[in-house]
Protein backbone atom coordinates (compact mmCIF):
# COMPACT_ATOMS: atom_id res chain seq x y z
CA UNK A 1 0.00 0.00 0.00
CA UNK A 2 1.47 3.26 -1.07
CA UNK A 3 0.23 6.05 1.46
CA UNK A 4 0.77 8.73 -0.98
CA UNK A 5 -2.38 7.68 -2.94
CA UNK A 6 -5.03 10.64 -2.41
CA UNK A 7 -7.55 10.09 -5.42
CA UNK A 8 -9.49 7.05 -6.30
CA UNK A 9 -11.75 7.70 -9.25
CA UNK A 10 -14.92 5.23 -9.80
CA UNK A 11 -16.10 4.33 -13.54
CA UNK A 12 -18.73 1.94 -14.57
CA UNK A 13 -15.80 -0.51 -15.19
CA UNK A 14 -13.87 -0.54 -12.13
CA UNK A 15 -11.54 2.42 -10.59
CA UNK A 16 -8.09 3.86 -11.07
CA UNK A 17 -5.88 4.80 -8.30
CA UNK A 18 -3.92 8.58 -8.07
CA UNK A 19 -0.13 8.82 -6.58
CA UNK A 20 1.05 11.97 -7.35
CA UNK A 21 4.76 10.34 -7.08
CA UNK A 22 3.68 7.75 -9.85
CA UNK A 23 1.26 6.50 -12.79
CA UNK A 24 -1.68 6.01 -12.18
CA UNK A 25 -3.16 2.19 -11.60
CA UNK A 26 -6.51 0.85 -13.01
CA UNK A 27 -8.37 -1.90 -11.60
CA UNK A 28 -10.78 -3.54 -14.65
CA UNK A 29 -13.87 -5.45 -12.78
CA UNK A 30 -16.01 -8.01 -15.14
CA UNK A 31 -19.41 -6.82 -15.48
CA UNK A 32 -21.88 -9.13 -13.69
CA UNK A 33 -24.31 -9.78 -10.38
CA UNK A 34 -21.17 -9.55 -8.28
CA UNK A 35 -19.70 -6.45 -9.52
CA UNK A 36 -19.88 -4.79 -6.53
CA UNK A 37 -18.53 -7.66 -3.91
CA UNK A 38 -15.46 -7.62 -6.57
CA UNK A 39 -14.75 -4.17 -6.62
CA UNK A 40 -14.93 -3.70 -2.76
CA UNK A 41 -12.52 -6.82 -2.69
CA UNK A 42 -10.46 -5.44 -5.22
CA UNK A 43 -10.24 -1.89 -3.26
CA UNK A 44 -9.30 -3.33 0.33
CA UNK A 45 -7.15 -5.41 -1.64
CA UNK A 46 -5.04 -2.93 -3.20
CA UNK A 47 -5.95 0.35 -1.14
CA UNK A 48 -6.12 -1.35 2.79
CA UNK A 49 -7.63 -0.34 5.61
CA UNK A 50 -4.51 -0.64 7.92
CA UNK A 51 -2.61 1.73 6.39
CA UNK A 52 -5.44 4.53 4.83
CA UNK A 53 -4.11 7.54 3.23
CA UNK A 54 -5.19 10.36 5.54
CA UNK A 55 -7.36 12.25 3.23
CA UNK A 56 -8.95 10.22 0.41
CA UNK A 57 -11.09 11.65 -2.60
CA UNK A 58 -13.52 9.74 -4.60
CA UNK A 59 -14.12 11.15 -8.21
CA UNK A 60 -17.21 9.17 -9.40
CA UNK A 61 -17.11 9.33 -13.37
CA UNK A 62 -21.16 9.21 -14.20
CA UNK A 63 -22.95 10.40 -16.79
CA UNK A 64 -26.29 10.76 -14.32
CA UNK A 65 -25.54 14.20 -14.22
CA UNK A 66 -27.62 17.05 -13.00
CA UNK A 67 -26.53 20.93 -13.15
CA UNK A 68 -28.61 23.05 -10.79
CA UNK A 69 -28.77 26.64 -9.42
CA UNK A 70 -27.43 27.04 -6.02
CA UNK A 71 -30.73 28.31 -4.65
CA UNK A 72 -32.24 24.96 -5.60
CA UNK A 73 -34.43 23.91 -2.06
CA UNK A 74 -32.64 20.92 -0.28
CA UNK A 75 -35.57 19.14 -0.12
CA UNK A 76 -35.98 19.75 -3.77
CA UNK A 77 -32.91 18.16 -5.26
CA UNK A 78 -33.18 14.87 -4.81
CA UNK A 79 -36.50 14.56 -6.39
CA UNK A 80 -35.26 16.28 -9.32
CA UNK A 81 -32.39 13.96 -10.33
CA UNK A 82 -35.11 11.21 -9.30
CA UNK A 83 -37.17 12.41 -11.91
CA UNK A 84 -34.51 13.06 -14.69
CA UNK A 85 -33.02 9.43 -14.47
CA UNK A 86 -34.93 6.03 -13.20
CA UNK A 87 -33.53 4.89 -9.73
CA UNK A 88 -34.60 3.97 -6.34
CA UNK A 89 -33.07 4.90 -2.73
CA UNK A 90 -31.74 1.42 -2.65
CA UNK A 91 -29.80 1.69 -5.60
CA UNK A 92 -27.81 4.97 -5.35
CA UNK A 93 -26.94 7.82 -3.58
CA UNK A 94 -27.69 10.95 -4.50
CA UNK A 95 -24.35 13.50 -3.91
CA UNK A 96 -24.97 17.29 -4.17
CA UNK A 97 -21.42 19.01 -5.09
CA UNK A 98 -21.36 23.15 -4.72
CA UNK A 99 -19.22 24.67 -6.91
CA UNK A 100 -18.43 28.29 -7.47
CA UNK A 101 -16.52 29.79 -10.75
CA UNK A 102 -13.82 32.04 -10.90
CA UNK A 103 -16.28 34.22 -12.20
CA UNK A 104 -18.11 34.11 -8.84
CA UNK A 105 -20.79 32.42 -10.43
CA UNK A 106 -22.12 29.20 -8.49
CA UNK A 107 -23.99 26.22 -9.18
CA UNK A 108 -24.69 22.48 -8.12
CA UNK A 109 -23.82 18.88 -9.41
CA UNK A 110 -25.91 16.54 -8.54
CA UNK A 111 -25.05 13.01 -9.41
CA UNK A 112 -25.67 9.51 -8.17
CA UNK A 113 -23.37 6.76 -6.79
CA UNK A 114 -23.98 3.07 -6.17
CA UNK A 115 -25.38 3.22 -2.55
CA UNK A 116 -22.97 0.04 -1.47
CA UNK A 117 -20.15 1.39 -2.99
CA UNK A 118 -20.52 4.65 -0.84
CA UNK A 119 -21.53 3.34 2.12
CA UNK A 120 -18.49 0.98 2.16
CA UNK A 121 -15.93 3.61 0.90
CA UNK A 122 -17.28 5.19 4.79
CA UNK A 123 -17.44 2.32 6.93
CA UNK A 124 -13.16 1.59 5.98
CA UNK A 125 -11.74 4.71 5.32
CA UNK A 126 -11.72 8.02 7.02
CA UNK A 127 -11.72 11.40 5.27
CA UNK A 128 -13.64 10.44 2.19
CA UNK A 129 -14.73 13.32 0.05
CA UNK A 130 -17.06 12.75 -3.24
CA UNK A 131 -16.82 14.59 -6.39
CA UNK A 132 -17.61 14.71 -10.33
CA UNK A 133 -15.06 14.91 -12.48
CA UNK A 134 -17.17 17.79 -14.36
CA UNK A 135 -16.20 20.13 -11.09
CA UNK A 136 -12.82 20.79 -12.94
CA UNK A 137 -13.79 21.10 -16.07
CA UNK A 138 -16.07 23.88 -14.64
CA UNK A 139 -13.52 25.74 -12.98
CA UNK A 140 -11.36 25.35 -15.92
CA UNK A 141 -13.35 26.21 -18.81
CA UNK A 142 -14.33 29.70 -16.57
CA UNK A 143 -10.71 30.79 -16.44
CA UNK A 144 -10.25 30.07 -20.70
CA UNK A 145 -13.65 30.63 -21.96
CA UNK A 146 -14.35 33.49 -24.43
CA UNK A 147 -17.75 34.98 -26.35
CA UNK A 148 -19.83 31.81 -26.92
CA UNK A 149 -17.38 28.90 -25.87
CA UNK A 150 -18.29 25.29 -25.73
CA UNK A 151 -15.57 23.89 -23.66
CA UNK A 152 -14.38 20.01 -24.24
CA UNK A 153 -12.32 17.45 -22.75
CA UNK A 154 -11.87 13.67 -23.18
CA UNK A 155 -10.12 10.89 -22.39
CA UNK A 156 -10.12 7.19 -23.68
CA UNK A 157 -13.40 6.53 -22.40
CA UNK A 158 -15.21 9.68 -21.46
CA UNK A 159 -16.02 13.29 -22.50
CA UNK A 160 -17.45 15.68 -20.87
CA UNK A 161 -18.57 19.05 -22.32
CA UNK A 162 -20.08 22.88 -21.22
CA UNK A 163 -20.83 25.78 -22.63
CA UNK A 164 -19.87 29.26 -21.67
CA UNK A 165 -21.69 32.40 -22.93
CA UNK A 166 -19.42 35.55 -22.20
CA UNK A 167 -18.20 33.27 -19.22
CA UNK A 168 -21.29 32.69 -17.26
CA UNK A 169 -21.95 28.67 -17.83
CA UNK A 170 -25.33 27.58 -19.37
CA UNK A 171 -25.19 24.37 -20.03
CA UNK A 172 -22.80 20.77 -19.34
CA UNK A 173 -23.02 17.48 -20.25
CA UNK A 174 -20.94 14.04 -20.29
CA UNK A 175 -21.03 10.73 -22.57
CA UNK A 176 -19.38 7.43 -22.16
CA UNK A 177 -17.59 6.47 -25.12
CA UNK A 178 -14.12 5.37 -26.73
CA UNK A 179 -14.67 5.89 -30.23
CA UNK A 180 -13.13 8.43 -31.91
CA UNK A 181 -16.07 9.23 -34.43
CA UNK A 182 -18.39 8.65 -31.58
CA UNK A 183 -16.75 11.94 -30.05
CA UNK A 184 -16.83 13.82 -33.09
CA UNK A 185 -20.71 13.06 -33.28
CA UNK A 186 -21.37 14.13 -29.58
CA UNK A 187 -19.20 17.72 -30.11
CA UNK A 188 -20.95 19.16 -33.32
CA UNK A 189 -24.42 17.65 -32.12
CA UNK A 190 -24.33 19.46 -28.82
CA UNK A 191 -22.65 22.34 -30.75
CA UNK A 192 -25.94 22.23 -33.18
CA UNK A 193 -28.16 21.96 -30.85
CA UNK A 194 -27.34 24.71 -28.60
CA UNK A 195 -27.10 26.70 -31.97
CA UNK A 196 -23.55 28.11 -32.23
CA UNK A 197 -22.29 29.16 -34.64
CA UNK A 198 -19.24 28.21 -36.82
CA UNK A 199 -17.50 31.11 -38.43
CA UNK A 200 -18.45 33.44 -35.14
CA UNK A 201 -17.80 30.87 -31.90
CA UNK A 202 -15.40 29.13 -30.13
CA UNK A 203 -14.59 25.59 -29.28
CA UNK A 204 -12.04 24.91 -26.47
CA UNK A 205 -10.73 21.43 -26.60
CA UNK A 206 -8.46 20.76 -23.10
CA UNK A 207 -5.79 18.42 -23.41
CA UNK A 208 -2.85 16.73 -25.34
CA UNK A 209 -4.16 13.46 -25.18
CA UNK A 210 -4.41 11.64 -28.56
CA UNK A 211 -8.73 11.57 -28.26
CA UNK A 212 -7.82 15.89 -27.90
CA UNK A 213 -5.93 16.10 -30.77
CA UNK A 214 -8.54 13.99 -33.05
CA UNK A 215 -11.48 16.21 -31.32
CA UNK A 216 -9.57 19.18 -32.84
CA UNK A 217 -8.57 17.47 -36.44
CA UNK A 218 -11.97 16.54 -36.75
CA UNK A 219 -13.99 19.29 -35.32
CA UNK A 220 -11.75 22.39 -37.37
CA UNK A 221 -13.20 21.16 -40.94
CA UNK A 222 -16.62 22.54 -39.52
CA UNK A 223 -15.43 25.46 -36.78
CA UNK A 224 -13.48 28.27 -37.41
CA UNK A 225 -11.91 28.58 -34.10
CA UNK A 226 -10.81 25.80 -32.41
CA UNK A 227 -8.43 26.30 -29.84
CA UNK A 228 -6.82 24.84 -26.57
Amino acid sequence: MNSNISTIRFSPDGFCLYDPTTEPASYDIAPGPEFIEHMQEALLENLPTATPPEALCCEIETTRLVLLPPDTKKSLIEEMYRLTFVTTEDEEHIITQPVTLSTGQEVILCFGFSKSLYNFMLRNYENVTFSHPMASLLEKGADMAQGNCLVVRCDARYLEMALFRNKELHFCNSYHTSQAENRTYYVMNTWQQLELDQISDYLLVLGSNNEALQVRASTHRFIKHVFS
